[in-house]
């Protein structure tokens, strides 16, 4: 016995009185069969249609992400050769810093850039470069300066100048020294010992004084510095020490003369 089922309804070839073609069956089910099958051949044609439309979009939509994906690389490959971008994982901080751009940029060793946080350029690291790959996009930057905290990958490089210095304004002839972190101005040791001379040779024995202890406290503060880089706690704190005395005697001193 052979059977089908279209539009839900069982049709066979036997004298079945319910499903039955034969002996006279045909006379109140093919007409009945006949459209069942029409039925059943259009819900299959929209079954097919469905699928092939799902199948489209989901083409469509691989396209149009592609299409966007190369879009996005051709920018960034037509940008300046000194422009990049980046979604490397970086941690704000100082140090050396391996990040991975697009290939063929322009940047070489020395140069200067800044990696900004793409989604908030107030958030930022700078520094120098220190090594770059352009045939695979390596690029390697000691960050001297930052803003900001956190981890991300999402990153704009650029180039940029070198750290800004302290304020000028009013300390004509001071060196600038760093504690690793920090710079700030002292008066040169040497400059104040020499004016401490020529205040002595003009018979100013207050300001000769003045500048002696000018002098050795400048000597203190450029000895403290480099300890400080070099993280010795304990020649640190002796320094401060020594320089705590002198400021009391140089206090002492000029309270008692005037």
């Amino acid at each position: 016995m052979a059977s089908v089922v279209l539009n839900g309804v069982t049709y066979t070839d036997d004298a079945n009185a319910s499903t039955g073609m034969a002996n006279g069956g045909h006379r109140v089910r093919f007409v009945p069969c006949l459209a069942d099958f029409v039925t059943e051949a259009a819900t299959q044609l929209a079954l097919q249609h469905a699928s092939r439309d799902a199948a489209d979009d989901s083409e469509a939509a691989a396209l149009a992400s592609e299409l966007a994906a190369a879009a996005s690389a051709l920018s960034a490959l037509n940008s300046p050769g000194t422009n990049a971008t980046s979604v490397t994982s970086l941690t704000f901080g100082t140090g050396s810093k391996t990040l991975t751009i697009q290939t063929g940029k322009d940047l070489v060793v020395g140069q200067f850039v800044s990696i900004a946080y793409t989604p908030d350029a107030n958030n930022w690291m700078q520094g120098v470069i220190t090594a770059h790959n352009p045939g695979t996009g390596s690029l390697t930057v000691n960050v001297g300066s930052y803003k900001g905290t956190g981890t991300f990958t999402d990153w704009t490089i650029g180039l940029s100048g070198p750290d800004a210095l302290p304020v000028q304004t009013g300390n004509a002839g001071k060196y600038l020294t760093t504690s690793g972190s920090v710079a700030s101005w002292i008066v040169p040791p040497e400059f104040a010992a020499m004016r401490r001379q020529v205040f002595l040779a003009a018979g100013n024995a207050t300001a000769a004084s003045q500048y002696a202890q000018t002098a050795a406290q400048s000597a203190a503060a450029a000895k403290r510095a480099a300890f400080m880089a070099g993280g010795n706690k304990l020649q640190v704190q002796q320094i401060e020490s020594r320089l705590a005395g002198m400021s009391s005697r140089s206090r002492s001193y000029f309270y008692g003369n005037f």
